[in-house]
């Protein structure tokens, strides 16, 4: 139940951390030989659930060439024996499939993958009622809480002391603790974004909210589009250089 985004912070600062001097901020990776492994996708409430929490670990903890995904066997397991194993139906929290169907959603355009529009329109409908269940937010289309999404990577801070630790960070520590992109420089710039972004880490009703389990019924798009994200997953993880650490005793 703990996401990658919850390393994020100390994952950037070992990365980038320079014996040589503690205040220095390695920009050369020939200065930083070390790879590094997080163990993501080797347990997970649904596929999609697990493909994300992949793309959280590449995303948020600045995984690269020469790191090393633990396990990862979301992108292997056979979807179609997965959720027949389960009836067609899996049961996890509001908030954790939310987060799935906005980000199956940019995914969707992202990779350029055909489905149906069926499944798109499920995907929508399940979205917005899950999001007026959850938050309080107004009309927030599932773009701008992938947005929100991208910046779970940075270490939470509530709307009021953002901006004096950002701007004038102080330490190496601080200098890390924001995710740094164009991605996510961008979404910062967006007040909705922003706000929801607040409301995930620090509302409580949201928690409550997003903590109840509810069941979903799985299609048979469903299923064919978790196949082809799994596919164009691997291919952008193979070109990327992030080795698949793979035990195969512990997977099995």
């Amino acid at each position: 139940g703990v996401r990658p985004e919850i390393f994020a912070h100390a994952f950037r600062y070992l990365k980038r951390y320079s014996y040589e001097d503690p205040d220095y901020m390695i920009r050369d990776t020939k200065r930083n030989p070390l790879g590094y492994t997080y163990h993501v996708g080797e347990d997970f409430l649904d596929i999609a659930d697990g493909l994300r929490a992949v793309d959280e670990a590449i995303k948020f903890l600045n995984l690269g060439r020469g790191d090393r995904i633990g396990h990862g066997l979301v992108l292997g397991t056979d979807p179609k024996e997965y959720y027949e194993k389960k009836g067609c139906c899996i049961v996890l929290p509001k908030l954790d499939y939310l987060d799935n169907v906005a980000w199956l959603l940019t995914q969707i355009r992202y990779y350029n993958i055909q489905v149906s529009s069926n499944l798109i329109q499920e995907l929508e409908n399940d979205y917005w009622r899950l999001f007026n269940d959850i938050y309080d937010r107004g009309n927030i289309p599932p773009h701008i809480y992938y947005q929100s999404w991208l910046l779970r990577g940075d270490d939470p801070c509530e709307e009021n002391s953002v901006d004096n630790i950002r701007k004038n960070p102080l330490t190496f520590w601080e200098r890390c603790s924001l995710n740094e992109g164009t991605m996510f420089d961008s979404a910062r710039k967006i007040n909705d974004v922003v706000k929801l972004y607040v409301s995930y880490h620090f509302d409580p009703d949201v928690k409550k909210r997003g903590a109840i389990s509810e069941e979903f019924k799985v299609s048979s798009n469903y299923i064919k589009l978790m196949e082809q994200l799994q596919a164009a997953m691997r291919t952008e993880i193979a070109e990327m250089h992030i080795a698949i650490e793979t035990n195969p005793t512990s997977n099995l």
